[in-house]
């Protein structure tokens, strides 16, 4: 969306995408606490929202990266999880400038910090997955990182190139 050239509808659909990952996580915890239910609901509306986003019912099964419905579901799942690995893309894109970098490189501290922090259960089981498929998702851009094609983000008219497409 940001590519559009249109940031504050990038910013509805980036604060609608996390929004979407955590109100799942939230509400189902808040039903699983009241019924006695264990972690395992939570951690299935989590998962269920994010492939939800991968693969839409209404858009013919096309739908995209997940990385800002991801980011939501992690942030339901454990604060300190959704930070980290909000950290290592901050860092990764601001030093490279690739976001499909930076949303692998999430993913990756994600996968190493889910069991960590959380224990090996549903909620870390479904983060696992929930990562797994966000690298999935960023193959195509893996391949283009690795030719050399992939598209960086641009921070300003710093970056643009000179006039008379030199």
């Amino acid at each position: 969306m940001l590519r559009s050239g249109k940031r504050a509808a990038a910013l509805v659909t980036l604060a609608g995408d996390v929004g979407k990952g955590l109100a799942a996580v939230l509400i189902a915890r808040y039903v699983s606490v009241q019924s006695g239910a264990g972690e395992a609901p939570a951690a299935a509306a989590g998962l269920a929202v994010f492939l939800g986003h991968l693969y839409p019912l209404y858009f013919r099964f096309r739908g995209g990266k997940g990385v800002a419905t991801a980011s939501g579901v992690l942030f339901g799942f454990s604060p300190v999880l959704a930070l980290l690995a909000l950290m290592a893309f901050v860092v990764v894109a601001v030093v490279s400038r690739y976001v499909s970098l930076a949303s692998v490189v999430a993913a990756v501290t994600a996968i190493v910090a889910a069991p960590l922090l959380l224990g090996w259960g549903a909620t870390a089981g479904a983060a696992l997955l929930v990562s797994l498929l966000v690298i999935w998702r960023h193959r195509g851009n893996l391949q283009r990182l690795l030719a050399g094609t992939e598209r960086r983000l641009s921070f300003g008219s710093r970056d643009a190139p000179p006039a008379g497409g030199a």
